[in-house]
């Protein structure tokens, strides 16, 4: 996934820059965030036969002072999500499959009934994330806060599917069976997809400088067309979040 690490790379230079930014227009720093999540799509596109999207997502955040509570902020992220679906090799429309491979598998089988072959497919959803967010801490002192965020940005994804096949070679005369498996990648997708998100939370002093934040969000993908937008498995993505936070 060199292109997806590529894009961390620069979200993290773009982290950097917005802090730089803000230290030239004297905008004052809130808080520096490191969190890691548990994310679970809703809302799967019908006609598809999609069953399941969930997965991990990680990444930091940024946080700068406009009034005591208020907040201008940052987040970026990477998320490795799994995608259940029936069919999926047959939903991919993948040409090689359907032009080649699945009928010289079919024609050898039933050809040779001393091969036998299993295919499971395994589907990931790969995604960087850039979202400027407006931020609140309610109340500002104290050990106990309220964490809000509300904040739009864009998903840049890689959506993949390889074949896990497990082949076998009966040979009765010298009753062996020979095994062997190796996997078969379909052509990637690509996309950008942009989403608005709203996370509600609350954070607890652990220290004078430091608070663990506890919180949930939904994230809603824009409905835009196109086939970044089409090829995108769900319309809405919730998230179940930690972080450690640091304070200044």
């Amino acid at each position: 996934m060199n292109s997806s690490v590529g894009r961390v790379a620069c979200l993290v230079v773009g982290l950097w820059v917005l802090w730089s930014g803000a230290s030239a227009q004297k905008l004052q720093p809130v808080s520096v965030s490191a969190w890691a999540a548990y994310d679970h799509g809703f809302g799967l596109k019908k006609g598809q036969g999609l069953r399941q999207v969930n997965g991990w997502a990680t990444g930091c955040a940024a946080s700068f002072r406009l009034t005591r509570a208020v907040g201008l902020g940052i987040r970026a992220g990477y998320f490795d999500l799994q995608i259940e679906q029936d069919r999926a090799v047959e939903q991919w429309g993948w040409a090689f499959w359907q032009r080649f491979y699945g009928n010289y598998v079919r024609d050898l089988q039933s050809r040779d009934k001393s091969y036998r072959a299993t295919f499971t497919p395994d589907q990931h959803l790969y995604m960087t994330e850039l979202m400027p967010l407006v931020t609140l801490r309610w109340p500002d002192k104290g050990k106990a806060a309220l964490h809000l965020a509300v904040g739009a940005g864009a998903l840049f994804y890689e959506r993949t599917l390889r074949l896990h096949e497990v082949w076998e070679k009966h040979f009765p005369e010298l009753n062996y069976v020979f095994v062997y498996d190796y996997y078969n990648h379909a052509e990637v997708r690509k996309g950008v997809v942009y989403a608005a998100r709203f996370e509600v939370g609350c954070e607890l002093m652990v220290q004078r400088y430091v608070c663990l934040r506890v919180s949930a969000a939904c994230g809603r993908i824009v409905p835009a067309g196109g086939r970044s937008y089409e090829r995108f498995p769900m319309t809405t993505l919730g998230e179940l979040v930690g972080a450690l936070v640091f304070l200044y």
